[in-house]
């Protein structure tokens, strides 16, 4: 099994967090994803071949403020992993 991240995404408006969630909602090979409405942000997990395409569209698609990405251990723990940021 490929190694899995978490990849967390903040958005500048309600628009683009909405295109967004449909988005993710509609890909097969998520383990997992929440969506924080308050906070404008989301929270999905994929391996990191297919987190890089969600997130890549997901940009063009606008309003993506912040991206970061941090890898799951085998026990479940989070670490960070340095990363590009788009702004």
């Amino acid at each position: 099994m490929n190694a899995r991240y978490v990849w967390q995404l903040q958005f500048d408006g309600e628009q683009g967090l909405a295109h967004a969630f449909g988005s993710l909602m509609e890909t097969d090979d998520l383990d997992d994803c929440s969506v924080e409405h308050d906070e404008l942000q989301i929270r999905f997990t994929a391996d990191i071949a297919r987190g890089q395409e969600l997130v890549a569209a997901i940009y063009l698609m606008g309003e993506l403020r912040w991206c970061s990405r941090h890898r799951l251990s085998p026990g479940g723990a989070v670490r960070s992993v340095p990363h590009a940021v788009m702004s």
